[in-house]
């Protein structure tokens, strides 16, 4: 019984420094995944950040130019009416000309 406890202190003592290394090499592991499972949290929300900065940018732009075609369709539609009411237009015209002239006539005739 001595033997074999003399043998076991023996064999740890001998064994020290493969169990200290073998401890540090695990402290070590362990401290590394948790750095890396850290580092991917960072790089995660860095890219979700990026990501959503890309779409909010996108969305501006369109917004942006939504707003821009909505003013050039209006001043389309305005060029459009003019265009397509001129003939109108000439019409009513002609016909104001007309009356005030009848009108003027119907005034020399009165004073005549």
């Amino acid at each position: 019984r001595t033997r074999a406890v003399l043998a076991k202190v023996g064999g740890r003592l001998m064994h020290r420094t493969t169990g200290s290394a073998f401890t540090m090499w695990a402290d070590n592991a362990g401290e590394a995944a948790r750095l890396k499972a850290k580092t991917k949290a960072v790089m995660d929300k860095v890219g979700r950040r990026l990501m959503h900065r890309m779409t909010g940018s996108a969305f501006s732009m369109w917004a942006e130019n939504a707003g821009e075609a909505s003013r050039h369709k209006a001043v389309m539609d305005k060029v459009l009416g003019r265009f397509l009411h001129r003939a109108t237009g000439a019409c009513f015209r002609r016909w104001a000309e007309n009356a005030g002239e009848a009108a003027r006539t119907q005034a020399v005739l009165k004073r005549a």
